[in-house]
Protein backbone atom coordinates (compact mmCIF):
# COMPACT_ATOMS: atom_id res chain seq x y z
CA UNK A 1 0.00 0.00 0.00
CA UNK A 2 1.32 3.44 -0.89
CA UNK A 3 1.74 6.31 1.55
CA UNK A 4 -1.02 8.31 -0.15
CA UNK A 5 -4.42 8.67 1.56
CA UNK A 6 -7.53 7.49 -0.21
CA UNK A 7 -9.10 10.67 -1.48
CA UNK A 8 -12.51 9.37 -2.52
CA UNK A 9 -13.33 6.82 0.14
CA UNK A 10 -16.90 8.09 0.57
CA UNK A 11 -18.00 7.90 -3.04
CA UNK A 12 -18.25 10.38 -5.91
CA UNK A 13 -20.84 12.64 -4.28
CA UNK A 14 -19.21 12.94 -0.86
CA UNK A 15 -19.02 16.45 0.53
CA UNK A 16 -18.25 17.16 4.20
CA UNK A 17 -21.29 18.11 6.28
CA UNK A 18 -19.75 21.47 7.20
CA UNK A 19 -19.66 22.39 3.50
CA UNK A 20 -23.24 21.19 3.03
CA UNK A 21 -24.44 23.24 6.02
CA UNK A 22 -22.58 26.35 4.83
CA UNK A 23 -24.17 25.89 1.40
CA UNK A 24 -27.67 25.75 2.92
CA UNK A 25 -26.96 28.88 4.96
CA UNK A 26 -25.68 30.73 1.92
CA UNK A 27 -28.73 29.72 -0.11
CA UNK A 28 -30.99 30.90 2.73
CA UNK A 29 -29.26 34.30 2.80
CA UNK A 30 -29.63 34.66 -0.97
CA UNK A 31 -33.32 33.74 -0.91
CA UNK A 32 -34.21 35.95 2.04
CA UNK A 33 -34.32 33.40 4.85
CA UNK A 34 -34.88 29.81 5.83
CA UNK A 35 -38.59 29.73 5.00
CA UNK A 36 -38.16 30.66 1.32
CA UNK A 37 -35.33 28.13 1.09
CA UNK A 38 -37.47 25.40 2.68
CA UNK A 39 -40.20 26.08 0.09
CA UNK A 40 -37.70 25.90 -2.78
CA UNK A 41 -36.25 22.65 -1.44
CA UNK A 42 -39.75 21.26 -0.77
CA UNK A 43 -38.80 20.58 2.85
CA UNK A 44 -40.46 21.57 6.10
CA UNK A 45 -38.91 24.51 7.97
CA UNK A 46 -38.32 22.11 10.89
CA UNK A 47 -36.39 19.68 8.67
CA UNK A 48 -34.33 22.49 7.15
CA UNK A 49 -33.50 23.77 10.63
CA UNK A 50 -32.31 20.28 11.64
CA UNK A 51 -30.01 20.17 8.61
CA UNK A 52 -28.72 23.71 9.11
CA UNK A 53 -28.01 23.10 12.80
CA UNK A 54 -26.16 19.86 12.08
CA UNK A 55 -28.72 17.76 13.96
CA UNK A 56 -29.28 15.65 10.84
CA UNK A 57 -27.06 15.01 7.82
CA UNK A 58 -27.86 17.08 4.75
CA UNK A 59 -28.93 14.64 2.00
CA UNK A 60 -26.98 14.82 -1.25
CA UNK A 61 -30.05 15.76 -3.32
CA UNK A 62 -30.85 18.68 -0.99
CA UNK A 63 -27.23 19.85 -1.06
CA UNK A 64 -27.15 19.73 -4.86
CA UNK A 65 -30.45 21.63 -5.14
CA UNK A 66 -29.04 24.31 -2.81
CA UNK A 67 -25.96 24.57 -5.03
CA UNK A 68 -28.26 24.99 -8.05
CA UNK A 69 -30.20 27.74 -6.27
CA UNK A 70 -26.97 29.59 -5.51
CA UNK A 71 -25.80 29.23 -9.11
CA UNK A 72 -29.18 30.39 -10.42
CA UNK A 73 -28.94 33.53 -8.29
CA UNK A 74 -25.68 34.58 -9.94
CA UNK A 75 -25.87 36.90 -12.95
CA UNK A 76 -25.19 35.29 -16.31
CA UNK A 77 -21.68 35.69 -17.70
CA UNK A 78 -23.15 37.75 -20.54
CA UNK A 79 -24.53 40.29 -18.08
CA UNK A 80 -21.27 40.74 -16.16
CA UNK A 81 -18.99 43.64 -16.93
CA UNK A 82 -15.67 42.59 -18.48
CA UNK A 83 -12.64 43.02 -16.23
CA UNK A 84 -10.91 46.36 -16.67
CA UNK A 85 -8.13 46.27 -19.22
CA UNK A 86 -9.74 43.38 -21.14
CA UNK A 87 -11.74 45.45 -23.60
CA UNK A 88 -10.12 43.97 -26.71
CA UNK A 89 -13.31 43.84 -28.78
CA UNK A 90 -13.61 47.58 -29.20
CA UNK A 91 -9.97 48.43 -29.84
CA UNK A 92 -8.16 51.46 -28.43
CA UNK A 93 -10.17 54.44 -27.29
Amino acid sequence: MSGFPRLCHHGPHYMPQAVRIDTLRRAARLLGGAEPLARKLRASPRQLEAWMNGQEAVPTDIFLRAVDLIEDSRPDDKERDPPEGNDTQHGPR
